[in-house]
């Protein structure tokens, strides 16, 4: 006895194997599939059979294959062929992975920034000065003339071009560092440009290590400026005469640290940021 195959309509087996019937039309165009039957009035009806092929393109589609890639690979019985097509799709699914850890990298740091600056922002007063140990941390570099308009500072389109450049991605905050912060004072004072260096972390290191710098570690003076950056040297001041108090030598670099700007808000009012100097004589007053 001959057992004739049921056959399904196109929106049967579109319910059955989970896909859309334009999926299904569209699959057809392709060649990916080939109804069993086709009536005089363009009703297409399928096979169990024939619609086995949905689940294998479903899994394949999982593997990120695009449908041009699925079709190479069932109509090619070429096993090296094949070995060659899984090699790709794990090399391309190991980059989405390296890009997935960078972005959770960036919002994870951005999400340090804002919590940092919300704390300030509840206490809603003169924020204490005090002495922390930075870390040593490695950043990619970018030297500029600062003409002290800081959101051309901050949102720089030549340090955006410059970081693409080295093949990288930015995280954690923008920061500045002044050679020289008392020159850094005079020239805003006297409306000159002064030098500066853009530096911030990266998620992956840089080949050419000339771009790139490091934050050594030790004991640095912290202050915090809120606000808008046109009395930012009244912090510097703050800071220095804390230094005379308690004895301590600064040396001349500084770091301005840019927890909450540009990047997140408009209102210069919520500004967050914070002034590194290190202290030179520091051990000495831990032994004491």
């Amino acid at each position: 006895m001959i057992m004739i195959e049921k056959l399904y309509s196109i929106g049967e087996i579109a319910a059955k194997t989970g896909v859309t019937t334009r999926t299904l039309r569209y699959y057809e165009e392709i060649g990916l599939i080939e109804p069993d039957l086709i009536k005089e009035n363009g009703y297409r009806y399928y096979s169990e059979r024939t619609a086995t092929i949905i689940p294998v393109i479903k899994y394949l589609q999982f593997m990120d294959f695009n449908l041009k890639g699925i079709k190479d690979f069932i109509d090619n019985g070429d096993y090296e062929k094949k070995m060659i097509s899984f090699k790709t799709a794990i090399a391309r699914t190991k980059e989405e992975i390296n890009k997935l850890k960078a972005r959770i990298a960036v919002i994870s740091d951005w999400d340090k920034l804002i919590n940092e600056s919300v704390i300030f922002h509840l206490i809603n007063k003169e924020v204490p000065i005090k002495v922390r140990r930075h870390e040593k941390v490695d950043v990619i570099k970018y030297d500029m003339d600062f003409d002290f308009d800081y959101k051309k500072l901050i949102l720089s389109v030549d340090f955006a071009n410059f970081v693409s450049e080295n093949n990288t991605t930015i995280t954690d905050s923008v920061m500045a560092y002044y050679p020289s912060f008392k020159k850094r004072i005079e020239d805003e004072k006297n409306k000159n440009t002064t030098p500066v260096v853009c530096l911030q972390k990266t998620v992956s290191k840089i080949e050419n290590i000339e771009n790139m710098t490091r934050i050594e570690e030790g004991y640095y003076l912290s202050t915090y400026h809120l606000g808008a950056y046109n009395n930012i040297i009244d912090s510097y001041i703050r800071a220095e005469n804390y230094a005379k108090e308690k004895g301590y030598t600064l040396k001349n670099e500084a770091i301005e640290r840019f927890v909450l700007d540009y990047w997140t808000t408009t209102n210069e009012g919520e500004f967050v940021t914070e002034i590194l100097i290190p202290i030179e004589n520091y051990e000495k007053f831990r032994e004491e």
